[in-house]
């Protein structure tokens, strides 16, 4: 089941690009859509939901032609969304979609565990405690696993794009330092509609250290 935002969520990821859209029928709140500019190059993004009981009845397809014009007003004639029922698979590709990537969810159940051991001479320390280690993370980790990522398109995000969505929960985010320099990270974001669970925002390990242990 796809999870809601929240209002904080919406605020946070809201850019200059960004279009929200509300859908009534018979004076009734019944689908949403949201447009912009894609975190993969050279596209956008539009994502119409409608309620179960509103489709079928040309919502979905009013919220989808307001989306897309807006992503062609942005310069790009290519957009991507996420579904996942089958019939927003179905409704996707009669608008011309076709999958070209497939997430899947994967959920752990964190027991009593012991506290895990870092490789030697690894030293692992949060984003609350070194702060400014947080710029260096993009040029020096981010960016390059967002190139190794296995996708249809490179991702693309901005210096701003990072800062506004990875520098969330600095208690929950940790750097791996060999002799002080960044070779590693990880972090968690929390997740508002099930409060006994976090979601990991990224683990990036640097190519040249990769293999020893510190992503674990």
């Amino acid at each position: 089941e796809e999870r809601a935002l929240t209002v904080e969520e919406m605020r946070r990821a809201a850019t200059s690009t960004s279009l929200y859209l509300l859908a009534e029928l018979d004076d009734r709140v019944v689908g949403a859509g949201i447009g912009g500019r894609s975190d993969l190059a050279g596209q956008g993004f539009l994502s119409p939901r409608v309620l179960p009981e509103a489709r079928r009845r040309g919502v979905g397809t009013a919220l989808l032609r307001e989306l897309a014009e807006h992503v062609q007003q942005l310069g790009f004639d290519r957009a991507g969304t996420f579904v996942d029922d089958l019939g927003s698979l179905a409704f996707a590709e009669r608008f011309g979609f076709r999958e070209v990537d497939r997430d899947v969810e994967q959920v752990r159940t964190v027991g009593d565990e012991p506290r895990p051991v870092p490789p030697p001479g690894i030293e692992v320390v949060s984003l609350a405690e070194r702060p400014e280690l947080f710029e260096h993370a993009y040029h020096k980790l981010a960016l390059e696993a967002f190139r190794d990522f296995a996708l249809d398109r490179p991702i693309e995000i901005s210096p701003e794009d990072w800062e506004r969505e990875w520098q969330v929960w600095p208690e929950a985010s940790f750097f791996a330092l060999a002799d002080g320099e960044l070779v590693g990270m990880a972090g968690l974001v929390r997740d508002e509609d099930h409060p006994e669970r976090a979601e990991n925002s990224l683990s990036a390990v640097r190519r040249d250290w990769r293999r020893r242990g510190i992503a674990s």
